[in-house]
């Protein structure tokens, strides 16, 4: 039973903190799908705008937005990443048991969860990218991943010597979120 609860609330959590962290992104570099990319840009923030929306309104009245990073975004995904661990505790029954013992346990493993989130769905998408380059470079979605992905990869371009017609960009974004996510799956 308790896997299926796991599922399911992992799932959920993963939904609604995932767009939390796609809109903090978008905010930080400044992307608007829908204006950009029609009607299926408009349509992947119109999904992530609802899927948060419940959340981010009533936390929008006790945070303000004052630096480049959307701190209401970034908050309410962390919370949603809290709210799954303290679940998934209450149904195994440590938390009652030991609540002393896991506050920071909690708070730390949430942190962790929250950042190995944001890195699955940047690996996803330049994965995305990368086979969309191959197989369909004039398909919407690949020009979503592009408009995603290209302040990344034009840091990583900044850095890089020439390679002359081939842009590995994308394979070192890769490996730079693969290396990422291995030092934090170490953190636990």
């Amino acid at each position: 039973m308790y896997q299926i609860v796991d599922l399911l609330v992992g799932l959920a959590s993963a939904v609604v903190a995932g767009s939390c962290l796609m809109l903090c992104y978008f905010d930080f570099f400044k992307i608007n799908l829908g204006r950009a990319h029609g009607l299926f840009g408009s349509q992947i923030a119109s999904f992530l705008l609802s899927a948060t929306n419940w959340l981010t309104l009533p936390i929008r009245k006790v945070i303000q937005n004052t630096g480049k990073v959307n701190l209401v975004y970034l908050v309410s995904g962390y919370l949603i990443v809290v709210a799954k661990i303290i679940v998934l505790s209450l149904f195994s029954h440590t938390l009652f048991s030991e609540l002393s013992r896991l506050l920071l346990p909690i708070f730390f493993g949430a942190l962790i969860e929250y950042v190995q989130l944001f890195l699955s769905i940047m690996s996803g998408i330049t994965f995305l990218f990368v086979i969309l380059s191959w197989i369909s470079p004039s398909s919407p979605s690949y020009a979503v991943a592009a408009h995603i992905l290209e302040p990344l990869l034009e840091q990583i371009r900044k850095r890089m010597p020439s390679s002359g017609g081939f842009d590995f960009t994308p394979l070192v974004l890769l490996i730079i979120i693969k290396v990422l996510q291995i030092v934090v799956s170490n953190l636990r």
